[in-house]
Formats: structure tokens, sequence, C-alpha cells
């Protein structure tokens, strides 16, 4: 990533951070939502862990207002959980990785079962379990790995290698 495009996205970060406490709910979560994402790619580009870390705050505050936008919940719970699983596979650190099912499980239930989102939320859940399997051997994690896939899809998972 240049540093003209760093410098766009520390930009948007301070002004989402600075702009959320004035906002209403419905906007908060769009702002913090918003700004959580440019910590996360931010992230992904740089490889800087309080960016992730930073924006997994940002998304439990957001998902923490979901009753704002009826519906918005399981969406809020997934992105939240995407970016524990992102930390989760780089530390490594089991209770983040328990925290990461334990959201991936509220967005299922969250969620309309037989959507879209539902079956992306039992896929991640899937990958999430193998990755733990692969990490701990725990028989535990595999048959959930197993349950999460057939509600879910195939396709290759991120950090089961």
């Amino acid at each position: 990533m240049a540093n003209g495009e760093l410098a766009r996205i520390d930009e948007a970060v301070m002004t989402g951070l600075s702009a959320v406490g004035t906002a209403g709910p419905v906007q908060q979560i769009a702002i913090l939502t918003a700004t959580a994402t440019a910590l996360h790619n931010r992230y992904l580009d740089t490889d800087a862990l309080p960016d992730l870390r930073q924006a997994i705050s940002l998304e439990r505050r957001a998902a923490a207002l979901a009753d704002a936008i009826p519906g918005s919940g399981a969406a809020l719970l997934s992105t939240l959980a995407d970016s524990l699983t992102s930390l989760y596979l780089r530390t490594e650190d089991e209770a983040v990785g328990r925290d990461a099912v334990d959201v991936q499980r509220q967005a299922l239930a969250a969620a309309t079962p037989g959507s879209e989102l539902h079956t992306e939320i039992s896929y991640e859940l899937a990958c999430t379990m193998f990755a733990r399997f692969l990490r701990t051997r725990d028989a535990d994690d595999f048959d959930s790995a197993i349950q999460a896939a057939e509600a879910g899809e195939s396709g290759p998972c991120r950090g089961a290698r």
C-alpha cells in the first residue's frame, strides 16, 4: 500500500472516530463499521495488529447497537467474527478462537435459516473450527467443523494449511 493510501486511511479512521460520538445509533453503526473496515484493510496491508484489535473493538460497538437496525444483528456479528478469526489465525490465542466461534454461533442464530448469510456464516464457522482442530487436534473441534460444513457449503478455508 502506498503512503498516500495509508494517509487516506488514517484520515478516514480519525474522521470516523471523531464523528461517531455525535451521531445517532443508525449512523453510529455505519461509521463504526466503515472505520473498522478501513482498519481491517490496513491490517491486511501492513500486518499491524493494533489496527485489527481496534477494528474488533469498533465492530463490537457496532454489534451492540444492532437493535437500531432490525435484522442487522447477524451481519454485524458475522463481520466481528471474521475479524476475530483473523486475529485467531494470526496469534493462535485459543481464547480469541473460542470468542470467534461464540460470535459466529450468535451470528448463525440471528441469521435467517436457508439465507445466503446463514450459509456463509455456517461455512465460516466450519473453517474456524477446522483451523482450531489443526492447532489443537481436539476431536470436538473436528466434529463441530463437519456439522457446520454440512449446514454451509464447500470451499477452501483460511488458515487450514
